[in-house]
Order: structure tokens, then sequence, then C-alpha cells
């Protein structure tokens, strides 16, 4: 690439002898890297967001593959963009009306959302993806920011400026956080995303992404693919969290159940759904959820592409000694389009799939001695609104919970 930050030699003979691969690694921003893919001037793409359509047509139309196939998409990590304010300020949630009324200039001082008497001071990215989702989950796309927005150079500096300023608000990734404080977000429907750390993994908070490594059809060459390999592995999960990321590592939620119960029971839910928490509190009693969560195309049983490489992943986890004798519940759920007793038999018809699908996968024997169940309850417990198209895809979901 044109502009090298920097280069890793790697030589045989225990680094004394001749040099087998050289590396090269440009820092630079989603959109340049996967141009530099696209003009053959690497290898590999990093990206904190998906290819574009212009960006998947260059590419087949050089004859060399499609960016949003399996086989090109390689999902490493996951990542949030958290709300931050001082560490002092008593706020520890905002809607998205709210934020929408801060960052346009409408909303000035913390004491109109329920805060101090203190001015508000709006910090954000001069650029980046970060500030694309943030515009895009905030205001539905690029928007016309408060005059006094003050625009910083990077996460880091953000957080940095929040932390000296009592008044202030930003976003910044996890890794940026530091000694700032983030805040749950409440959508329009009432659900609220909370800002933790499993919620990431289980992208089920709004403002969250996946990190991707995009490629060409190949074939590649065997040390391009073996670091692909190597970059989906659960050997590099440390590595991962270590530089930042949110690692694809599996986290346990032993309040999963009492959260699933809390977004069923947001509005005015009928008896229908009342009935359905019921028979849903008796099925998972006792269950532990864990953060893998497979999530489907709309009206399909169709897995979407981080799912698909999830597979293996779980497949191989539950194969591990500390699951023998437990029992392991795929529950489904779907978005609100169709009647609800369509959903619930969708939903268990996609915990089912994905439950063969594991079965499938496991080395012969692994999981036996594991009680493999499958459930659905259709579009109760949604975790994003369902009149969006975003948050429609976040609740057509299987979730894995171990009893």
């Amino acid at each position: 690439m044109s502009k090298s930050l920097a280069q890793f030699s790697f030589r045989g003979n225990g680094g004394q002898g001749e040099e087998i691969l050289l590396m090269e690694v440009d820092s630079t921003s989603s959109g340049p890297g996967i141009d530099a893919l696209i003009a053959g001037e690497a290898d590999i793409a990093m990206s904190s967001r998906g290819a574009k359509p212009d960006e998947v047509r260059a590419l087949l139309a050089q004859g060399r593959g499609n960016l949003l196939d399996v086989s090109q998409e390689y999902i490493v990590a996951v990542d949030s963009v958290l709300m931050i304010v001082h560490e002092s300020n008593p706020i520890n949630e905002l809607s998205r009306n709210q934020l929408r009324d801060i960052y346009a200039g409408r909303i000035s001082n913390w004491s109109d959302v329920g805060g101090p008497n203190l001015p508000i001071v709006l910090i954000g990215r001069d650029g980046g993806s970060a500030r694309e989702n943030f515009e895009a989950w905030t205001f539905d796309g690029p928007a016309t920011l408060s005059p006094n927005f003050i625009e910083v150079d990077g996460g880091k500096d953000m957080t940095r400026r929040v932390m000296a300023e009592p008044g202030g608000i930003g976003y910044t990734i996890n890794d940026n956080v530091l000694e700032a404080k983030p805040i749950d977000l409440i959508l329009d429907c009432g659900l609220r995303m909370e800002a933790t750390n499993f919620k990431t993994k289980a992208e089920e908070y709004m403002l969250g992404r996946r990190i991707r490594l995009y490629v060409d059809k190949g074939p590649h060459a065997p040390e391009v693919q073996k670091l692909l390999d190597l970059m989906i592995s659960p050997s590099v999960d440390g590595l991962t969290a270590d530089s930042g990321y949110t690692d694809l590592g599996i986290d346990r939620d032993e309040k999963g159940l009492e959260r699933l119960v809390q977004a069923a029971l947001v509005g005015q839910p009928d008896r229908t759904i009342l009935n359905a928490v019921d028979r849903m509190q008796v099925d998972l009693r006792g269950a532990v959820r864990l953060s893998m969560t497979f999530r489907f195309e709309t009206a399909s049983w169709d897995l979407d592409r981080k799912a698909l490489r999830d597979m293996d992943r779980l497949a191989k986890t539950l194969a591990n000694p500390e699951y023998e004798g437990k029992e392991i519940i795929f529950v489904g759920f779907a978005d609100a389009r169709g009647e609800f007793d369509y959903n619930v038999w969708l939903s268990k018809g996609r915990s089912q799939s994905v439950l063969d699908e594991i079965r499938s996968r496991a080395d012969a024997g692994a999981l036996r001695g594991r009680d493999l169940v499958a459930k659905g309850f259709g579009e109760m417990a949604p975790m994003g609104c369902n009149d969006t198209v975003e948050g429609l895809s976040r609740n057509r979901r299987v979730e894995v919970w171990v009893r």
C-alpha cells in the first residue's frame, strides 16, 4: 500500500534465516482500505462498516467476487459506539429524542433532561464511521448539528475533552471510554439499550458495529489464508480484547431471563403476550443465556453471514466438558410482522434449524450427553423497535441458553 505505517518481517530459523513473509500495514479508515483492496493494492481490507453497494459493484465488475459473500467477509470482532458523559454527571440514560434535541441545539442545559443546572458541551468526531453510526441512529442519516458542536480528531481526544468538561457529552468506542461514564439509551418504543459488554457481544446495542476483514475471491497466498483463519479463531480473542475491540468469545448473562421479561412487558402488552411471558419464564427458569446470538434475513430461515461462521465456534464450545450433562436451549424470536401464532411457528422453526446445523457441524459424538432443545416465542421480548429496519433485524434471532 502507498502510505505504510509499519512493516513486519518474518524470518525462518527462529528469526535468523531468510525472510519468508513481509507484512505491510497501512493505518487508514474503512473507505480507503476497501478502495485499496479494489485497486489491487491490498490483500486484506479491514472495515468497521459493511461494504457499500458501489464498492460491491466495483469488485464484481473486475470478476473478483462478491464482498457480501461469506467467503470474502470475515467478521473478527464487534464494537459499540457508546454515549459518554462526565463521571460526575448524575444522568444515566437519554432517549433518542433527547439525544437528537441535544445535538441539534434545541436542548442546551442538563436541567432540561433531569440533570444539574449546567450547560451541555457537545463533543464529537470530525468524521469516521463512529460519527456515521451516531448520526445514522440519532438522526436517520447525516445531520446539521448545533453550531456549538466541538469537533475533535480522535476517539481518545473526545473522551479526554468530555472528562475535562463537567457538562460534556460525546460518543466513542468501548476502548476509548477511559474514566468517562457510558450511559444507556432509550429507544422510541421504550426499550432500553444497556451499555454493557454482553449487549455488545450479543449485538443488541443499537449503536453496535461489526469489524470486518474483506478479501477478493482468491485463491489467496497461503500466508493470507492462514491469517484470515487465525483472526476468526478463539485463539486471538485475548489479542482482540487487548486491541480495544470486543472479541467473539462467549460470555454468560445470569440475569438474561429478567431482561427478557422486562423487554416483553414494555408498553401495554395484551393477554396473548402476558400468557407467553408466563410460559417463557417456566421454560427458561434456571437457565443462563450465552452471548452467541444468531440472526436471520426477513421472513426467512436463512442465517446472516456472521451467524454462519459463529456456528463452528459454538459447536466447538458446546463440546467442552463443562457442558456435559447440560440442557442447551435454542430460543427463537421473530419480528412483529405477521400474526402472533405464525411468528411463534417461524421462531420455533428457526431455533430448530440452528440446533440441527450445530449438531451437523460438531465432531462425531462431541455433543453426546447434552440435551439440545428448540423453543420459539415469536415476537415477544424484542431487542429493537419493530417500526425500523434495524430493529426488525435485531428481533429475528435465536439465542442460546444453558441449564
